[in-house]
């Protein structure tokens, strides 16, 4: 007869459903803030970049997809 219990594993991965998986947006930098590197500065720059970008898209969904649609429903023609 099997024991109860958890199913979960003991390991403790963390992350995303236990994964390890941490979503690794602007989590990849492991620079300290005072190193000067070309490693880390590039790494910072990148990072930053790749940050902008995600936020650009989010205000580019919301300006041309949310907004009109919730626009669509609150001021319709239907009222």
């Amino acid at each position: 007869m099997a024991r109860g219990g958890s199913s979960r594993s003991s390991g403790g991965n963390g992350g995303i459903g236990g994964s390890g998986i941490f979503g690794m947006v602007g989590s990849s930098v492991v620079c300290k803030a005072d190193d000067n590197s070309w490693y880390c500065s590039i790494t910072k720059f990148i990072t930053l970049f790749f940050q902008i970008i995600l936020f650009l898209a989010v205000v580019y969904f919301i300006v041309t997809v949310a907004y009109p649609y919730v626009k669509s429903k609150v001021f319709g023609k239907g009222r």
